[in-house]
């Protein structure tokens, strides 16, 4: 495990033996499936990547100014797997299993609207619709309240959408 290097010594390990690195490997393939339309691997993949997370990252060492930057990556990865999960699992039709996770994405995270997306569909494929239009209408107000800023294209298209009943929405 021990390396010697002209300049000192050097630790070798398996880049796949470090949770911190399996982790991100995990979330990147979730993402990649999920981004070539393979939920079931999409969901697979978070599940997993999601599996390795037993609390806050580098807890032991939180304090020490040289890991925050990995600590806020870390961190990213965490959401983007969640909200990969989330999605596929929109994507399978488990609409009801999505709306705890979604809605955890909005508590956490209020301010990353893909999270206010992904609850208001997963309320909206749930046969609430009402719930959905005041999940993004509270979406709304917070962005403007916290940023004086309208919401973004994603959000006010799933407006529109979810008002008209677009069939669209309920495809998977």
């Amino acid at each position: 495990m021990l390396r010697r290097r002209p300049a000192g010594y050097a630790l070798a390990v398996d880049p796949w033996a470090v949770d911190a690195r399996r982790f991100g490997e995990l979330v990147l393939a979730a993402h990649r499936a999920s981004t070539i339309g393979q939920p079931a691997e999409a969901r697979s993949w978070a599940d997993q990547a999601l599996g390795l997370w037993t609390g806050p990252a580098y807890a032991d060492l939180a304090d020490a100014r040289f890991l925050c930057a990995e600590i806020s990556r870390l961190e990213e990865l965490r959401s983007l797997a969640r909200e990969v999960r989330v999605a596929a699992r929109l994507a399978l039709g488990e609409h009801r299993l999505s709306l705890l996770e979604s809605r955890a994405l909005t508590t956490e995270y209020p301010l990353r609207e893909s999270g206010w997306a992904l609850w208001a569909l997963a309320l909206y494929r749930s046969g609430r619709q009402a719930e959905a239009l005041e999940a993004l209408g509270a979406a709304r107000r917070l962005l403007r309240e916290q940023l004086g800023a309208d919401p973004g294209p994603e959000l006010t298209l799933l407006t529109q959408r979810v008002l008209a009943h677009d069939p669209v929405l309920l495809e998977k």
